[in-house]
């Protein structure tokens, strides 16, 4: 059975490497939402998990409510095992 991990980031190009280097030993897949990120976060996803998606969110204004609806609806996409983290 597959196992997705599902999270979101904002500007989080310092602690990304060693977050991403930790979960994709973990996880057969990863969506990972990125909230407007105007660092590296981008492209350091791509390099440290070429292998996961990287989606932009379509929620623009930050708002609890519309972000975990957000993921829910991706959360109904995936077959098996799934897990949402916090970067």
């Amino acid at each position: 059975m597959n196992t997705t991990l599902i999270s979101h980031f904002y500007n989080e190009e310092y602690l990304l490497p060693w977050w991403l280097m930790h979960h994709t030993k973990l996880f057969d897949h990863g969506i990972l939402i990125n909230r407007g990120s105007t660092d590296r976060s981008v492209e350091i996803c791509k390099l440290f998990a070429p292998h996961w998606e990287i989606r932009d969110s379509k929620v623009l204004e930050f708002d609890a409510v519309l972000v975990d609806q957000e993921v829910m609806n991706i959360e109904k996409e995936i077959t098996g095992w799934k897990m949402v983290l916090n970067t």
